[in-house]
This record gives structure tokens, sequence and C-alpha cells, in this order.
């Protein structure tokens, strides 16, 4: 008797498994609850300053359990942004590094324009240079389709 077993857990696994754009789909709603929660604490930060002063933004970041830093910076670009200004369509990443320069309205619209990504703009716009990843392009082995990661070009798959 011929045991179907492994096929059908085979062909369960298949039936369960994600397409891509469902993938996709739920990152992107992942990544817009962080920016509104990010952008919620920046705008909190603020009225927590405004009310109390800005040394109690340590006792307040303590309490709530946010690194302070982090929090300063939410703070920083909330209020760089003001909610009215805010891009809908680009992350709070982006608002980020546009956050300290004079002509940031102009250059988020400029962003949107062209769907600049924050990678461009950390290369364009980074105080800290030295600290940018440097993206390669990734090689994949036309025969096997593993990664080539040698400087030889030689895959994974075939050494």
């Amino acid at each position: 008797m011929i045991n179907l077993d492994p096929i059908i857990e085979q062909v369960e696994h298949v039936k369960q498994q994600e397409s891509w754009e469902q993938l996709v789909t739920e990152g992107l709603v992942c990544r817009e609850n962080k920016d509104n929660s990010t952008w919620d604490l920046g705008d909190l930060a603020l009225r927590v300053e405004k009310m109390y002063g800005v040394d109690s933004l340590g006792k307040f970041s303590i309490d709530i359990n946010i690194n302070k830093h982090s929090l300063q910076q939410y703070r920083r670009v909330a209020k760089a942004f003001p909610s009215e200004t805010r891009s809908k369509l680009l992350s709070h990443r982006h608002h980020l590094i546009l956050a300290g320069q004079e002509n940031r309205f102009a250059l988020l619209k400029e962003c949107e324009d062209k769907g600049t990504t924050t990678s461009q703009l950390e290369m364009q716009y980074s105080h800290n240079p030295q600290s940018q990843m440097i993206r390669k392009d990734v090689l994949v082995c036309e025969t096997c389709g593993k990664l080539i990661v040698n400087p030889k070009n030689i895959c994974l798959g075939h050494q």
C-alpha cells in the first residue's frame, strides 16, 4: 500500500502559502502602523515638552519604556513636520532624513513626485556618510538559482 501522507502534506503546504502580493500588503500595513505609532510618539513628546519642559522627556521615556534618544528624534521630526504638512505617501524615515533641511517641504514634495527612496535620501542628506550602507547588486546563478557571493562569480551550488 502506498503512503500518500507526504504528498497530502505537500499539497496542503502549497495551499497554505501566501502570495507575494499578500505578504507585501501585510508588510505595508505593518510599516504604516509603525509610522503612525512613531508620529504619535513624536506628537506626544511635543505635548510633554510643552507642558512639563524639555527635561521631562527623560523621565517620560523611562515611564513608557522607550529609548530617550529615539523619543527626542520622534519629537524633532514631529516639530519639523506639523501634522498637516506630513506626506501620506512617504514613510516617517523620509521625514526624519529631511527634518533638518530648510527647504524640507519642497524636498518632501519632490520625493513624492519622483518616488525617492530613503536610501537615496540618506546618500544625499545624511550627516554621517561613513555609516551609510552601499547596496551591491545580487547575482543569481542562471543554472541553479543560488546566490553568487564570491569575487570569482562562482555560485554556491557549483563550487
